[in-house]
């Protein structure tokens, strides 16, 4: 009985401590690069899901001085470089955007915004998106982890709806398909 009571509480103990040092490890490192790892865009027909995604594979400079101009975490997404598993549904997308004029997609955090400490709840981060042209900005719930050695991640999902940045969801082959108005933008960023 002794012996249950002193590896329960030497295993208290250490987790008590581990938990700790955890926390100021992540509190301490000084991250220097970012990389918006993953992006995914998921909507919806009266028939079918659709679903397209970008990936980057080069890490950028934080900003280092927040409230500094250029303090944004940024990424424009080259339309042309978006993979979907249905090419006919990619086309009608980059049609929908207007690729051919608009040839990128934005997605602007400001540095102030990132915060990366363990946490059960999400945080609320202020985020834009351009697309088509136009500018909105979004309160977006985000999720803040340690995911690699050395790294964190944070993730979130924007929901939009294509009307808000003038695009009127399309009818397809006389009405049959129908676009629904809200997409998903989900996306994870590594901190490094």
């Amino acid at each position: 009985m002794k012996t249950k009571i002193i590896f329960l509480t030497a295993t208290l103990v250490f987790l008590n401590i581990s938990a700790a040092f955890s926390q100021m490890a992540a509190e301490k490192f000084q991250y220097s690069r970012y990389l918006f790892d993953k992006i995914q865009i998921t909507g919806k027909t009266n028939v079918n899901e659709f679903y397209m995604q970008y990936r980057e594979d080069v890490f950028c400079k934080l900003p280092s001085a927040v409230g500094a101009e250029n303090s944004t975490l940024g990424i424009n997404i080259p339309a042309n470089k978006i993979k979907a598993e249905s090419k006919m549904m990619l086309n009608d997308f980059l049609e929908l955007i207007n690729a051919d004029k608009y040839p990128t997609i934005d997605i602007e955090i400001a540095r102030e915004e990132i915060e990366l400490s363990p946490s059960e709840e999400p945080g609320f981060k202020n985020i834009e998106l351009t697309m088509n042209g136009v500018t909105r900005q979004f309160r977006c719930k985000t999720y803040a982890e340690a995911c690699y050695a050395n790294q964190w991640c944070m993730t979130g999902q924007l929901e939009i709806r294509l009307t808000d940045f003038g695009i009127e969801p399309p009818n397809k082959f006389l009405g049959l398909v129908k676009v629904k108005d809200e997409i998903f933008v989900n996306f994870r960023i590594l901190f490094s």
